[in-house]
């Protein structure tokens, strides 16, 4: 590929294992590691993200402009005065902005799952040192970005109904056990969402990475935390607890402004009104900017762990360090995407050939290093 098309400079002299190292790393390794990848190619790492979240902030600014008065901004800054009957009464004389509120809450998130979804490319092609552009991701996954979606979309809508039916069950067993139960349910619901966001955080690798589609890819997700649940456990439980600081200690004071500034439940004032819009659109413009950090520092990390998981499993590291000998030109470097099938299958291609007993050029004009 053309680097002028790919929107990437053409690639400098690169070394294996000059961003991190080439072996199976522990915790401490795997996180300063996603660091030197962020650091390596911030564009792709945080500038999908931050697109994804643009776009989701234009959609929600445009909703809250075209939604019809009072009723919409308690929605958001009031949702305990709908336990009141008249307002709810009045919400659902609003159907259709309820209705296009869940729609774009749902594109939303499929926007932001792809864009962390994408990652990846660029921490496996940091692998040998090189950079990576958000249009040059797009470039190198569009073939794949169809199963991508429809994986995403599926386990979106497979996610949202069993969160409604576990909700269910545990506001029975709360209300049965007079609050008893919360001790038991809550720890239960949280490590559960601990434990399903491990079981299918490789998918979306593997889909762009291995060209997997959106049904075999959660098995091989499970195949790869195989012998390492407990360590990716504990490091997406520690991306939670980080993200969740970050929002409380962001998110609180700006939505306590806005519950102040929304008046009470009888009514907005109606010289307030363009006020708690204006905070609204501010809180959600924070909102965007911390959501599309998080996802960087998520998908950055979860891509180091799924190379992890192939180091130790498949001994990937070394197929990469002697795959580094081969020469690309700029044009493959531009499309290279380091232990995908293309790439380890013209590396085994060419070691069985009889030419491969005579040495060959280092990659990209640059040596190996050996960690």
């Amino acid at each position: 590929m053309d680097s002028r098309v790919s929107g990437a400079a053409a690639p400098a002299p690169s070394r294996a294992g000059s961003v991190f190292p080439l072996r199976p790393m522990n915790q401490d390794e795997v996180f300063s590691s996603a660091l030197a990848v962020l650091r390596h190619a911030p564009r792709a790492v945080i500038g999908l993200p931050v697109i994804a979240s643009a776009v989701n902030f234009v959609l929600t600014t445009g909703l809250m402009l075209i939604a019809p008065t009072d009723t919409f901004l308690r929605l958001y800054t009031q949702p305990a005065a709908f336990e009141d009957d008249e307002v709810a009464l009045a919400a659902f004389s609003d159907l259709w902005v309820l209705l296009l509120m869940s729609v774009t809450s749902f594109l939303s998130w499929v926007l932001l799952y792809v864009a962390a979804a994408l990652i990846p490319v660029a921490t496996l092609r940091a692998v040998y040192g090189l950079g990576t552009g958000p249009w040059q991701t797009l470039q190198i996954t569009r073939k794949r970005l169809g199963w991508l979606v429809l994986h995403v979309v599926l386990v979106l809508v497979v996610l949202s109904t069993v969160f409604s039916v576990v909700m269910l069950i545990a506001a029975l067993i709360v209300a049965f056990t007079l609050l008893v139960g919360v001790f038991v349910v809550v720890p239960a619901m949280l490590l559960g969402l601990l434990w399903t966001t491990v079981a299918l955080m490789h998918a979306p690798v593997v889909i762009v990475v291995e060209g997997r589609d959106a049904i075999t890819a959660v098995g091989r997700s499970f195949q790869l935390n195989k012998g390492l649940w407990v360590k990716h456990m504990v490091a997406v439980g520690v991306l939670f607890v980080v993200g969740l600081i970050v929002m409380l200690a962001t998110m609180l004071p700006l939505g306590a402004l806005l519950g102040i500034s929304a008046g009470t439940v009888d009514g907005l004032p109606e010289d307030a009104t363009w006020l708690t819009t204006s905070l609204l659109i501010g809180v959600q413009l924070t909102d965007s900017v911390l959501t599309a950090l998080i996802l960087a520092l998520m998908g950055v990390v979860i891509s180091v762990l799924y190379l992890n998981a192939r180091f130790r499993q498949e001994a990937l590291d070394t197929v990469l360090e002697a795959a580094a000998d081969k020469p690309y030109s700029s044009d493959d470097a531009g499309d290279l995407v380091p232990g995908s099938p293309q790439h380890t299958a013209a590396y085994f291609s060419e070691a069985r050939s009889p030419q491969a007993a005579v040495p060959a050029a280092p990659f990209a004009g640059g040596q190996r290093v050996r960690t």
